[in-house]
Protein backbone atom coordinates (compact mmCIF):
# COMPACT_ATOMS: atom_id res chain seq x y z
CA UNK A 1 0.00 0.00 0.00
CA UNK A 2 2.63 2.29 0.83
CA UNK A 3 4.48 1.59 -2.52
CA UNK A 4 1.17 2.40 -4.03
CA UNK A 5 0.94 5.94 -2.72
CA UNK A 6 5.19 6.86 -3.18
CA UNK A 7 4.43 5.76 -6.97
CA UNK A 8 1.24 7.71 -7.48
CA UNK A 9 2.36 10.99 -6.22
CA UNK A 10 5.90 10.33 -8.63
CA UNK A 11 3.74 10.06 -11.41
CA UNK A 12 1.90 12.88 -10.71
CA UNK A 13 5.47 14.45 -9.41
CA UNK A 14 6.42 13.88 -13.05
CA UNK A 15 3.36 15.60 -15.20
CA UNK A 16 3.62 18.61 -13.31
CA UNK A 17 7.33 19.25 -13.32
CA UNK A 18 7.44 18.74 -17.11
CA UNK A 19 10.37 16.90 -19.25
CA UNK A 20 13.81 18.58 -18.83
CA UNK A 21 16.22 16.84 -21.70
CA UNK A 22 15.42 15.94 -25.13
CA UNK A 23 14.05 12.36 -25.89
CA UNK A 24 17.02 10.51 -24.72
CA UNK A 25 16.96 12.50 -21.81
CA UNK A 26 19.79 14.61 -22.24
CA UNK A 27 19.35 18.48 -21.46
CA UNK A 28 20.96 20.22 -25.19
CA UNK A 29 21.60 23.43 -24.01
CA UNK A 30 23.55 24.29 -27.30
CA UNK A 31 20.54 24.63 -29.13
CA UNK A 32 18.91 27.07 -26.73
CA UNK A 33 22.09 29.03 -24.95
CA UNK A 34 21.96 32.81 -24.76
CA UNK A 35 23.76 33.26 -27.65
CA UNK A 36 21.01 32.50 -29.80
CA UNK A 37 19.60 35.32 -28.96
CA UNK A 38 22.75 37.26 -30.35
CA UNK A 39 22.66 36.17 -33.24
CA UNK A 40 20.56 34.16 -36.19
CA UNK A 41 20.79 33.16 -39.31
CA UNK A 42 17.63 33.89 -41.61
CA UNK A 43 17.74 34.05 -45.58
CA UNK A 44 21.19 33.32 -45.75
CA UNK A 45 22.28 36.19 -43.41
CA UNK A 46 23.68 36.84 -40.38
CA UNK A 47 21.50 39.14 -38.25
CA UNK A 48 22.99 40.39 -34.77
CA UNK A 49 20.94 40.90 -31.90
CA UNK A 50 17.89 40.05 -33.48
CA UNK A 51 14.67 41.88 -31.88
CA UNK A 52 12.52 40.19 -34.78
CA UNK A 53 11.96 36.56 -35.68
CA UNK A 54 9.97 34.83 -38.65
CA UNK A 55 8.01 31.77 -37.41
CA UNK A 56 7.19 29.16 -39.61
CA UNK A 57 4.59 27.11 -39.23
CA UNK A 58 3.68 23.67 -40.94
CA UNK A 59 1.67 24.97 -43.04
CA UNK A 60 4.01 27.31 -44.65
CA UNK A 61 2.72 30.71 -42.86
CA UNK A 62 5.11 33.25 -41.85
CA UNK A 63 4.27 34.59 -38.78
CA UNK A 64 6.44 37.97 -37.79
CA UNK A 65 6.95 38.46 -34.26
CA UNK A 66 8.77 41.51 -32.82
CA UNK A 67 10.34 42.33 -29.71
CA UNK A 68 9.41 45.00 -27.89
CA UNK A 69 10.57 43.91 -24.75
CA UNK A 70 11.18 41.22 -22.54
CA UNK A 71 7.60 41.01 -21.64
CA UNK A 72 6.20 42.82 -25.12
CA UNK A 73 5.79 41.66 -27.79
CA UNK A 74 4.10 42.48 -31.34
CA UNK A 75 2.68 39.51 -33.01
CA UNK A 76 2.02 40.40 -36.89
CA UNK A 77 -1.36 39.27 -38.30
CA UNK A 78 -2.52 38.34 -34.64
CA UNK A 79 -2.66 42.36 -33.15
CA UNK A 80 -5.48 42.41 -31.42
CA UNK A 81 -5.71 38.99 -30.33
CA UNK A 82 -4.93 37.23 -27.14
CA UNK A 83 -1.75 34.96 -27.74
CA UNK A 84 -0.89 32.09 -25.87
CA UNK A 85 2.65 30.68 -26.81
CA UNK A 86 3.06 26.61 -26.06
CA UNK A 87 6.61 25.25 -26.37
CA UNK A 88 6.65 21.94 -26.62
CA UNK A 89 8.16 18.63 -28.00
CA UNK A 90 6.27 15.79 -29.50
CA UNK A 91 8.53 12.90 -27.23
CA UNK A 92 7.14 14.82 -23.96
CA UNK A 93 4.34 12.62 -22.09
CA UNK A 94 3.18 16.41 -20.31
CA UNK A 95 3.41 17.83 -23.65
CA UNK A 96 1.14 15.29 -25.46
CA UNK A 97 -1.20 15.18 -22.45
CA UNK A 98 -2.05 19.10 -22.43
CA UNK A 99 -3.09 18.80 -26.32
CA UNK A 100 -6.74 17.66 -26.32
CA UNK A 101 -6.86 20.84 -23.45
CA UNK A 102 -5.22 23.53 -25.88
CA UNK A 103 -7.05 21.96 -28.65
CA UNK A 104 -10.44 22.52 -26.48
CA UNK A 105 -9.57 25.90 -25.73
CA UNK A 106 -8.83 26.79 -29.15
CA UNK A 107 -12.24 25.74 -30.55
CA UNK A 108 -13.93 27.59 -27.35
CA UNK A 109 -12.50 30.98 -28.37
CA UNK A 110 -11.27 30.66 -31.79
CA UNK A 111 -14.33 33.51 -32.68
CA UNK A 112 -13.04 35.49 -29.93
CA UNK A 113 -9.54 36.66 -30.72
CA UNK A 114 -7.68 34.01 -29.04
CA UNK A 115 -5.04 32.57 -30.79
CA UNK A 116 -2.41 29.77 -29.70
CA UNK A 117 0.34 29.30 -31.26
CA UNK A 118 2.71 25.97 -30.60
CA UNK A 119 6.65 26.32 -30.64
CA UNK A 120 7.92 22.96 -31.55
CA UNK A 121 11.40 22.61 -29.47
CA UNK A 122 13.17 19.87 -31.67
CA UNK A 123 14.87 19.32 -34.82
CA UNK A 124 12.65 18.53 -37.83
CA UNK A 125 13.78 16.36 -40.83
CA UNK A 126 17.34 14.63 -41.48
CA UNK A 127 18.58 14.58 -38.66
CA UNK A 128 15.20 15.11 -35.92
CA UNK A 129 11.13 14.15 -36.21
CA UNK A 130 10.49 13.47 -39.75
CA UNK A 131 8.03 16.04 -41.73
CA UNK A 132 5.46 13.37 -41.91
CA UNK A 133 4.86 12.03 -38.32
CA UNK A 134 4.50 15.62 -36.97
CA UNK A 135 1.95 16.21 -39.68
CA UNK A 136 0.31 12.58 -38.30
CA UNK A 137 0.53 13.89 -34.78
CA UNK A 138 -1.43 16.71 -35.51
CA UNK A 139 -3.75 14.60 -37.51
CA UNK A 140 -4.17 12.28 -35.17
CA UNK A 141 -4.37 14.71 -32.48
CA UNK A 142 -6.95 16.86 -34.36
CA UNK A 143 -4.85 19.96 -33.29
CA UNK A 144 -6.31 23.16 -34.56
CA UNK A 145 -4.13 25.45 -34.11
CA UNK A 146 -0.37 26.74 -34.91
CA UNK A 147 2.76 24.56 -34.56
CA UNK A 148 5.74 26.40 -36.10
CA UNK A 149 9.17 24.63 -36.96
CA UNK A 150 12.53 25.73 -37.40
CA UNK A 151 14.83 24.95 -34.26
CA UNK A 152 16.89 28.06 -34.72
CA UNK A 153 14.05 30.61 -35.04
CA UNK A 154 12.26 28.34 -32.23
CA UNK A 155 14.77 28.49 -30.18
CA UNK A 156 15.28 32.36 -30.24
CA UNK A 157 11.52 32.91 -29.43
CA UNK A 158 12.22 30.96 -26.41
CA UNK A 159 15.16 33.05 -25.54
CA UNK A 160 13.12 36.14 -26.41
CA UNK A 161 10.18 34.40 -23.78
CA UNK A 162 12.88 34.29 -20.94
CA UNK A 163 13.54 30.39 -21.44
CA UNK A 164 11.27 27.19 -20.79
CA UNK A 165 13.91 25.19 -17.94
CA UNK A 166 11.57 22.74 -18.54
CA UNK A 167 8.52 22.11 -21.07
CA UNK A 168 5.56 22.03 -21.61
CA UNK A 169 6.17 25.70 -20.80
CA UNK A 170 2.98 28.59 -21.84
CA UNK A 171 2.84 32.42 -21.72
CA UNK A 172 -0.04 34.37 -22.14
CA UNK A 173 -0.37 37.70 -23.32
CA UNK A 174 -2.98 40.67 -24.23
CA UNK A 175 -4.37 41.67 -26.77
CA UNK A 176 -1.87 44.44 -27.08
CA UNK A 177 1.17 41.85 -26.75
CA UNK A 178 1.98 42.48 -22.93
CA UNK A 179 2.71 39.36 -20.71
CA UNK A 180 0.44 38.37 -18.49
CA UNK A 181 1.49 34.91 -16.61
CA UNK A 182 2.76 32.27 -17.56
CA UNK A 183 2.67 28.14 -16.83
CA UNK A 184 5.07 25.94 -16.03
CA UNK A 185 4.40 21.85 -16.50
CA UNK A 186 0.64 20.44 -16.85
CA UNK A 187 -1.43 22.67 -15.32
CA UNK A 188 -5.15 22.25 -15.04
CA UNK A 189 -7.44 23.38 -18.36
CA UNK A 190 -10.02 25.51 -16.11
CA UNK A 191 -6.90 27.79 -14.91
CA UNK A 192 -5.68 28.74 -18.65
CA UNK A 193 -8.95 29.46 -19.53
CA UNK A 194 -10.01 31.71 -15.82
CA UNK A 195 -6.71 33.80 -17.06
CA UNK A 196 -7.90 33.97 -21.04
CA UNK A 197 -11.38 34.73 -19.60
CA UNK A 198 -10.00 38.16 -17.91
CA UNK A 199 -8.07 39.17 -20.54
CA UNK A 200 -10.27 38.94 -23.49
CA UNK A 201 -12.61 40.89 -21.04
CA UNK A 202 -10.25 43.99 -20.54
Amino acid sequence: MKFKIISFFIIIGFFFIGCEGNKEGNVDNSKTSTNSEKSIKENGKVIRNPTEVTLKSVKGEEIRVKKINSREFDFDDYEGKVVLLNFFATWCRPCRAEVPHLVDLQKRYKDKDFQIISILLEDIGKDGLPIEELKAFIEENEINYIITIGREQNSLMERFAGGTGSIPFMVLYDKEGKYVTQYRGSVPEEMIETDIKKVLNR
